[in-house]
């Protein structure tokens, strides 16, 4: 019989089952009454002998506990030992006794979960009497845990160090003092007193303390550094931005967080360039005093190799470098489950390798690819610094940006602190490892999920803010850790399940094109999804992919390093299309363009190091109907003054755009470099060596198809040769020219840039057409035309409304801004005796201008507001007024900043920082409308004002 104080005790426990009462087989808990030989149920319960008792109930008359101190794939039964009343419903009271064995196979923390029968099909809980930390989802029994206030450590550094264990009731109880501590470097690094204590004169390297209690070991994985360290680049919120994080090896300089960075071209002795960008972050403290520093750097231009270095005190690291990419078109590589000291707590070195061996062979096929991507569980345990320091250790990582999502390995504040995310949510998908984060690419938003947060209407909210905010996206891409159509052992589990029911459905209404997933360390493609249903009549084109297809493709990905597979289970499921376990490191490459995403996994066979092909998949968007077009016919190439190659060619009949491919002469190894619409003919190659010879070929493209190449066609940059500019001419930082083909005109009433306040000025000439609606403009037109600077189109009339002509506008800039120079030669399509022949040579001849490609300027055609701006920052800058750098942080506030062009970021922020452009008013810059005659009088205007008065 029970006493009373089990009873009390038996009611106590009742308030935690409530608690999870969710979890259990049968329905609500709303009371525990004893039974007849029934016990009290507590879990854990730790033994004096060095062992660990876990207790549950349920009606059922078995029960299993699977976990890590075996097999995951094994089930072991549990032991009846009596009975209790929960919610007035008699339960079986089960218990396991985690031996001394079970407990140092896991190095002293247990993670378990209890099943009704001996497989994995479902109704499968955690502890709900176990109140201690959980480890991605699951229960865990902390016999004893190690860790140390900071796990980096240089020579001669200590930190405070501990040893614990946690209760049933979620209490933590100090070990430190009563365990026995060793180290695997005893000369130089041990514990004293409760401090981790370094010598001045310890190698670099790894360290493992170690601390034995009741015959239980646990270890502590340290890593003592001189630089710094875990040095990793993530995409930023658009292809313009790159976050930096990395793990100090000082915590107690109180130095900004810095980046400098700048163009490698700059860069012509070993001493980092004079002319660079320094951006400032944070330092941040988190949870067991990890630190981590975080900065992100903005003004990034396509095409262009640059040079960085990072710093949180008084010395710099190492120079490194990496090169940003055309988004138009663009690939990038993606990891499945590194999860680096899986194979064996023992064996990180050999993790290590396997995932240094998929980087370097993936990154040698494709050298191009703008970033990298890893499905999560990048590390086997959350906490374990040198599991990250094997992970970051690729010099790869320091030359390509990579994408991470959290696995239930990484659930933990230290995911937080070694990665620096985009528009990260601080509402959605929050776990202690973060939230969903989003971030563009070109024409792709990729929503990456936190699906330890298995709460499937934070994820939905969250897709749907990040999906208005990107309103122009062509491809919708997820990305998250727990698979929800794959073929091993997760496949089945409640888990699982749960997320696909509450996710695909979402999936679907969002018209989400395409999700990656991991976790389960095999390989899947589903068939196209819609409503949990597979949808196999798709239309197919003449090379098999998958034309405008309905429903979301699902790809779940192998493990990249080799740490660990699960083998598939015997029958295959019917959403699979794709199913395989290579027992071999893999990798996926996709390229993206706008009318196709495709998908192709390579296995690397171990043995013989070959890489082969073993899946592909095409998903293309446009007309299904067209055939094939022709190859581009006439394509020409010529090399300008500076360090572009403009490519003509024919247009080509039932074509939506064309690719244009580059490589350097000699070499068969064509590169995609960038797809351009229909409607264009040309293309500039621009930020291209010196003295270097590049061949090139075009394709054309439709729904249907990519066609063969055209011909293929060379030329070689200049030698670069230094010409002075005359006076008042002062050369500054040089900024590339790079002027796309103009917009549309828009209708006279749209609105008008605004600056800042005017003063008054003579109001003579008066023009009938300019008081009233455009009294904002009228001072500055008047008085300007009164100085013989701009003329009306007619005697009496501005043409406020109308939109001024390219020609126009420049001989405004250089009247203004009295800019003088040689006018040594022209464009072609510049008249010698036009009146305004002589403004664009001296522009060109200061390099404000480059035209339009084929040594053309269209002086007639309508200026876009955003190349009005990019040459007046231009001018400003080659006159020594202002400097265009790498920031663009200014263009922040306005809702169409996505809209302006990479090539004129840096120079629109340059004269917003100026303050001679506001905006439109209404929070919108319209970079690719028609500027108008009034606007451009305004600028001019205030122009002369500020740098000429």
């Amino acid at each position: 019989m029970v006493t009373k104080f089990q009873i009390h005790k038996l009611f106590a426990m009742a308030l935690i089952v409530i608690l999870f009462a969710g979890l259990f087989t049968q329905g609500g808990v709303l009371s525990v009454q004893a039974a007849e030989e029934s016990t009290a149920v507590s879990s854990p319960v730790f033994e004096e002998d060095g062992t660990v008792t876990v207790q549950t109930v349920s009606t059922k008359s078995e029960m299993y506990i699977n976990g890590n101190f075996a097999d995951w794939k094994a089930f072991r039964p549990m032991t009846a030992t009596g009975s209790v009343y929960v919610d007035d419903v008699e339960q079986n009271v089960f218990s396991y006794k985690l031996t001394t064995e079970d407990l140092n196979h896991t190095g002293g923390v247990v993670q378990y979960k209890f099943v009704p029968q001996a497989a994995w099909s479902g109704g499968d809980y955690a502890d709900p009497l176990n109140g201690s930390p959980t480890i991605g989802g699951n229960s865990a029994v902390y016999f004893l845990k190690l860790n140390a206030e900071q796990k980096q450590l240089r020579p001669g550094q200590n930190s405070v160090v501990e040893a614990f264990r946690y209760k049933a009731d979620g209490s933590k109880v100090d070990l430190t003092d009563d365990v026995e501590w060793t180290s695997s470097k005893p000369l130089d690094v041990k514990v004293v007193d409760g401090m981790l204590l370094v010598a001045p004169e310890t190698s670099v390297g790894s360290v493992t303390l170690t601390a034995a209690y009741q015959g239980v070991t646990a270890t502590l994985a340290l890593v003592i550094v001189n630089s710094v360290a875990d040095l990793v680049m993530t995409p930023g919120r658009d292809a313009t931005e790159l976050n930096f994080t990395w793990v100090p090896t000082n915590t107690s300089s109180t130095s900004a967080s810095r980046v400098q960075i700048a163009k490698k071209n700059d860069m012509t002795t070993a001493a980092f360039p004079d002319m660079h960008e320094t951006f400032t972050g944070t330092l941040a403290v988190g949870t067991d005093a990890l630190a981590s520093n975080k900065v992100t750097v903005t003004g990034l231009q396509e095409s262009t190799e640059y040079v960085y270095r990072v710093s949180d005190g008084e010395e710099w690291s190492s120079v490194y470098s990496f090169t940003t990419h055309e988004s138009a078109a663009y690939d990038f590589l993606l990891y499945g489950d590194p999860q680096i000291g899986a194979s064996s707590s023992e064996n990180v070195a050999g993790d290590t390798t396997g995932w240094q061996d998929t980087l370097t062979k993936s990154i040698y096929k494709y050298p191009n690819a703008s970033f990298l991507m890893s499905v999560g569980d990048q590390v086997n345990v959350a906490d374990n610094e040198v599991q990250y320091s094997g992970f970051f250790s690729p010099a790869e990582l320091k030359r390509y940006p990579l994408a991470t999502v959290s696995g239930n390995h990484d659930n933990n504040i230290n995911y937080m602190k070694h990665y620096n995310q985009p528009n990260e949510s601080t509402d959605y998908g929050i776990t202690d490892a973060g939230g969903d984060y989003y971030f563009t690419h070109g024409n792709t938003l990729y929503m990456m999920l936190n699906t330890n947060n298995n709460v499937g209407t934070g994820h939905k909210a969250f897709m749907q803010e990040a999906i208005a905010a990107t309103p122009n996206a062509t491809w919708k891409v997820v990305m998250f850790h727990h698979s929800i159509y794959s073929a091993a052992n997760h496949s089945t589990e409640g888990y699982i399940t749960d997320l696909r029911a509450s996710l695909t459905k979402v999936f679907d209404e969002l018209d989400i094109d395409v999700v990656l997933m991991g976790h389960d360390h095999s390989y899947v493609r589903t068939y196209q999804m819609e409503n949990d249903v597979p949808k196999k009549d798709q239309q197919l084109n003449e090379n098999g992919d998958v034309v405008n297809p309905t429903g979301t493709l699902y790809v779940t990905v192998n493990s990249a390093s080799g740490s660990k597979y699960y083998d598939l289970k015997a029958v295959p499921e019917p959403y699979s299309a794709k199913r395989e376990q290579f027992y071999a490191p893999s990798f996926s490459h996709v390229s993206v363009t706008n009318q196709s995403l495709s998908i192709s996994t390579y296995k690397i066979d171990p043995a013989t190091d070959v890489m082969t092909e073993v899946d592909s998949y095409t998903i293309r968007k446009g007309t299904s109907n067209a055939a094939v077009p022709a190859a581009p016919t006439g394509l020409k190439a010529s090399a300008g003054k500076s360090s572009g190659i403009t490519l003509t060619w024919n247009a080509t009949a039932e074509s939506t755009g064309y690719n244009i491919y580059r490589s350097k002469a000699g070499s068969e190894d064509f590169v995609l470099c960038n797809t351009v619409p229909v409607t264009e003919l040309s293309y500039l190659d621009d930020n291209l060596s010196a003295s270097t010879t590049y061949s090139y070929k075009v394709t054309a493209v439709n729904g249907a198809g990519e066609s063969v190449a055209s011909d293929v066609v060379s030329a070689t940059t200049p030698t670069p040769t230094v010409a002075p500019i005359p006076e008042p001419i002062v050369v500054s930082t040089t900024v590339p020219t790079k002027t796309p083909i103009p917009s549309p005109a828009v209708s006279s009433t749209a609105a008008p840039i605004v600056t800042p306040t005017i003063t008054p000025a003579p109001a003579n000439p008066s023009f009938s057409d300019v008081a009233g609606k455009y009294d904002w403009a009228q001072q500055a037109i008047e008085e300007l035309a009164s100085k013989g600077i701009i003329k009306g189109i007619s005697a009496t009339s501005f043409g406020p409304g109308k939109a001024i002509r390219r020609a126009d506008f420049i001989l405004l800039l250089v009247k203004g801004l009295e800019l003088q120079g040689q006018a040594n030669s022209n464009f072609t399509d510049v008249a010698a005796n036009a009146y305004y022949s002589e403004a664009i040579a001296i522009a060109k001849g200061n390099d404000i201008i480059s035209g339009m490609g084929n040594n053309q300027f269209l002086p007639s055609a309508e200026i876009t507001r955003e190349d009005l701006m990019v040459m007046v920052a231009r001018a400003l800058q080659k006159s020594g007024k202002i400097k265009i750098t790498l920031s663009v942080h200014e263009l922040d506030e306005f809702k169409d900043a996505s809209k302006v062009s990479a090539y004129a970021k840096a120079s629109i922020a340059a004269i917003l920082r100026e303050e001679i452009i506001t905006g439109s008013g209404n929070g919108m810059l319209n970079p690719k409308q028609s500027a108008t005659r009034a606007e451009a009088a305004v600028i001019i205007y205030n122009l002369m004002k500020k740098y000429m008065e």
